[in-house]
């Protein structure tokens, strides 16, 4: 992901030579680092962008872009500042100076499963960030940021397998699982060992784990309480929050892709502009709403303040422009009585995205149906109390083309051991647990040490933190 372009960039350099300058990952010496394996990736996509804007240094660009998406993805909002300069290819750094996921380890486990060598990698860690100035809390907190993103690639890194289950937003959730969730190592032959198989059960997808060569790494088992599942997102105590038009009543909101608080941010709308609200659900104390052309908002935060007022009841506009998120849908047919009856039967189109057009709007109570083009008789509910969304409403400049991508989704995830240190270690734990518990500890504490990362050797040069080596037998 392209937050990894400057944090690697900005972790092999060597900022105390005070050269305000980087982005030297462009020279094969260092784009070619085992480590930095398929970051050319993100930093091509930026080209259009560099092309566009020829003045913007790279340097630049790269940290600004990391900003940007980790913002967007409902972390940190990280205050930018420009003025970074390129580096020469003579400056560009040789292999060496990132970590490593094995570094130190040798083969074997001890009795609690935790490989061989892991303290010496735990060190070797520390040698990476603390020559930066950084220390054990900003270590924990650049790790459980950085990994809930990405995953990593057996044709690159030989590694395999996501940290976390939603790979594409800022969470605690790297944190949260690393606490709570059975961990136990695997390689390309045992993914895991039989006798974890025996007492735990096969996992779910093996093969999304399972490493390739001798590389070594840990998959885990969740150990969540299925009882409270689905209380997260609820319905109920929504009467108050009807299907509507409902207006702005803050200075500004987020426009989020899912119905999550802090799902991915797609888009912004200040005090005064409306919207149609087709659905509305509670998470906690919060109350979601779904705009009619895609992205949900919060009608009452999490705090219990409302952020929006209701101006009027729900007019959808006819002829309605829709896009089906589903391809199947079941429709339904007017009677002589004027009542809506389904045909009991889902129909099928020709796959996710179809653009249909609705030429008629009937409201029968709170129901809202929808009447199709070129299809006699034929209706399509679109609104009802606990219907769930299946289609948004086109509008030119914010949804002309489909946002909505199928994601792989993440059945079982996987730790390198660099990452396991910190369950392990005494020190890295400590911080680890905080996060686990408090996300918004995490968003503080990652915007304040990746913005340090991404200024040092610009604006920051720190003196490198004390360093004692570790004396352990393993």
């Amino acid at each position: 992901p392209i937050p990894c372009v400057p944090w690697q960039s900005q972790t092999s350099g060597q900022y105390q030579r005070r050269v305000h300058g980087g982005a030297t990952m462009r020279y094969d010496l260092e784009a070619n680092d085992p480590e930095n394996a398929g970051l050319d990736i993100a930093r091509n996509f930026l080209e259009e962008v560099k092309a566009k804007y020829p003045s913007v240094s790279y340097s630049d660009l790269w940290i600004f872009a990391a900003y940007v998406f980790i913002r967007a993805s409902g972390g940190p909002d990280i205050k930018f500042e420009p003025g970074r300069k390129d580096a020469g290819e003579d400056k560009a750094i040789a292999p060496g100076r990132l970590p490593e996921a094995e570094h130190g380890v040798c083969p074997g486990m001890d009795a609690e499963g935790r490989v061989n060598g892991w303290r010496k990698n735990a060190e070797h860690v520390r040698q990476v960030f603390y020559r930066q100035g950084f220390n054990d809390r900003d270590i924990v907190a650049l790790l459980c940021g950085g990994h809930v993103y990405g995953r990593c690639h057996t044709d690159r890194s030989g590694y395999n397998g996501a940290w976390v289950k939603e790979p594409w937003k800022f969470s605690n959730e790297y944190a949260d699982d690393m606490i709570n969730d059975k961990w136990f190592v695997v390689d390309n032959q045992n993914c895991p060992a039989k006798e974890v198989v025996a007492e735990y059960g096969p996992l779910e997808n093996a093969d999304e784990v399972r490493p390739i060569g001798t590389r070594r790494q840990y998959a885990g088992y969740a150990m969540d309480d299925d009882s409270t599942c689905g209380e997260d997102i609820k319905l109920g105590d929504l009467d108050e929050f009807p299907v509507g038009k409902w207006m702005v009543d803050a200075e500004y909101i987020n426009i989020r892709m899912d119905a999550e608080t802090g799902g991915p941010i797609i888009g912004r709308a200040n005090k005064g502009e409306t919207f149609f609200i087709i659905a509305t659900l509670a998470e906690d104390q919060a109350v979601l709403g779904r705009i009619s052309c895609g992205g949900w908002v919060c009608l009452r935060g999490l705090d219990g303040n409302r952020l929006f007022k209701r101006v009027e009841d729900l007019k959808l506009p006819s002829p309605l422009r829709i896009r089906l998120l589903r391809h199947k849908f079941v429709p339904y047919q007017k009677n002589d009585e004027g009542e809506m009856i389904s045909t009991g039967k889902k129909v099928g189109l020709n796959g996710k995205n179809v653009e249909l057009v609705i030429r008629e709007i009937n409201v029968v109570g709170r129901e809202y149906y929808g009447k199709l083009t070129g299809n006699d008789g034929m209706y399509m509910r679109l609104v009802a109390p606990e219907q769930q969304v299946f289609w948004e409403r086109i509008s030119k400049g914010w949804n002309d083309d489909p946002r909505y991508v199928n994601i792989p989704e993440v059945r079982t995830q996987m730790m390198l051991v660099s990452d396991m240190i910190l369950v392990w270690d005494e020190e890295f734990r400590k911080h680890l647990e905080v996060y686990a518990e408090d996300e918004d500890a995490l968003i503080r504490d990652f915007g304040d040490a990746f913005k340090r990362l991404t200024e040092n050797g610009f604006k920051n040069f720190p003196k490198p933190h004390p360093f004692k080596p570790a004396h352990c037998v393993e």
